[in-house]
């Protein structure tokens, strides 16, 4: 805990607003990912509402770093909501950067309870959403709102990611425009996950990291692909972290960005 509040004052300091950006790229880019307004669908806001209340227990095959609150393999999923969910801050994100730029193709690597995942299927209807999670039971909860809900431009791969990724990457060939990394919080997994993608990201893509102040492993794994060459625009939310790369795009920018509310 000492580490996020530390790094979150940290980033406070040297955060910048819209007002601060001087790059006409870098200011509209806010503007679509940031200022434009952000309504949750309906079907998403019902979806959580159910999630709140469903006390069910169930066993987590957790593979990754696991949850900081959560120590028990045998957990609730209105506790899974809670401690593990992505934000709606995220979810604005993802769903203004869909809208925005019409991505084709879309990968996330932890579904957990599927309400990103959800949003970004409501945001491109027209888009594919491969979606990876690790825990079968917690995939399968997802799994079952998406069937309801109809949601048939998701596809949910269930099972450890180090496996179920390469074998999708290596079968499907796919050309990645949009990739969400919230999976195995740690730096071997982060920098892994991020390594095999790469090679498939569109030649005008994004990735967005989740939690990249999570724990000093995280920070560590977002500053070393942040060095890279790969994608030379950077973006710190604090909570996330956003690489850009394109044709059209300035080649270089560092930004330390102020916390989207």
């Amino acid at each position: 805990m000492y580490f996020q509040v530390k790094h979150a004052f940290n980033h406070w300091l040297k955060c910048v607003n819209d007002h601060s950006l001087h790059s006409p790229f870098l200011f509209d880019l806010y503007q679509k990912l940031i200022r434009t307004n952000f309504i949750e669908p309906k079907q998403v806001v019902d979806y959580i509402e159910r999630l709140k209340n469903n006390t069910s227990i169930i066993e987590v095959e957790d593979l990754g770093a696991g949850s900081s609150k959560l120590k028990s393999s045998e957990r609730k999923v209105c506790d899974i909501l809670r401690t593990s969910t992505s934000s709606k801050t995220i979810r604005k994100i993802l769903s203004n950067y869909i809208i925005s730029y019409n991505p084709q193709t879309i990968v996330e690597l932890g579904t957990n309870l599927g309400v990103s995942t959800l949003s970004m299927s409501i945001a491109g209807s027209n888009t594919s959403v491969y979606t990876f999670e690790g825990s079968h039971n917690i995939a399968s909860i997802a799994e079952n709102e998406f069937k309801s809900s109809n949601s048939k431009n998701i596809s949910v791969l269930k099972g450890n990611i180090d496996e179920t990724l390469p074998q999708f990457l290596n079968t499907k060939n796919p050309q990645i425009d949009l990739a969400y990394i919230d999976a195995n919080h740690t730096f071997e997994a982060t920098i892994k996950y991020f390594n095999l993608l790469e090679p498939f990201m569109a030649s005008k893509s994004a990735i967005l990291i989740g939690d990249i102040y999570w724990s000093p492993g995280m920070k560590k794994a977002w500053f070393e692909i942040a060095k890279s060459n790969h994608y030379p625009i950077r973006l710190d939310f604090y909570h996330s972290g956003l690489l850009l790369r394109g044709p059209d795009y300035p080649e270089t920018y560092e930004h330390l960005m102020s916390r989207p509310l």
